[in-house]
């Protein structure tokens, strides 16, 4: 059940201790939106700007946190990392600043939906929110790759 993602498996008592790494992780990240920003025009225009070696591994150990933290509740739930923030750029733009909490209150609503309809679908059988992400992700893509072809 952990490799496919399912919150009947996620461990409730933690969730306070999680939640506040995680905002702290969140916030430290944000920190960083302007590097984040750089970033996206190339390592080389970065490094020219100043980012260094170091703010790119402090921005690489926050992710894998934030990440990790996630993992270990629920277990792998594919496609909500590269679904949601893509959705949210075309939202509310390019912009780390806006696109960071945008992209995580997007994931943690996407969830929400994906487990509610993993509940509800086939009563009285419970779907993994897993496996509703990664039908969702293939769709998504499918679209997205659709969309393309005809431009």
């Amino acid at each position: 059940m952990w490799l496919m993602g399912d919150f009947s498996i996620a461990r409730y008592a933690v969730l306070p201790q999680m939640a506040a790494f995680s905002l702290v992780l969140m916030g430290f990240s944000m920190l960083y939106h302007r590097h984040l920003n750089i970033l996206s025009f190339g390592a080389d225009f970065a490094k020219n700007l100043g980012v260094t070696g170091a703010d790119v591994r402090t921005i690489f150990w926050s992710a894998s946190l934030l990440a990790a933290v996630s993992v270990s509740l629920a277990g792998v739930i594919g496609f909500v990392g590269l679904i949601i923030p893509h959705i949210c750029r075309n939202i509310f733009g390019a912009d780390h600043l806006r696109l960071m909490p945008s992209a995580a209150l997007g994931g943690g609503i996407f969830l929400t939906l994906c487990d509610t309809a993993g509940r509800t679908v086939a009563l009285p059988y419970e779907i993994p929110a897993g496996v509703i992400t990664g039908f969702a992700g293939g769709l998504f893509f499918l679209l997205l790759i659709g969309r393309n072809s005809e431009e």
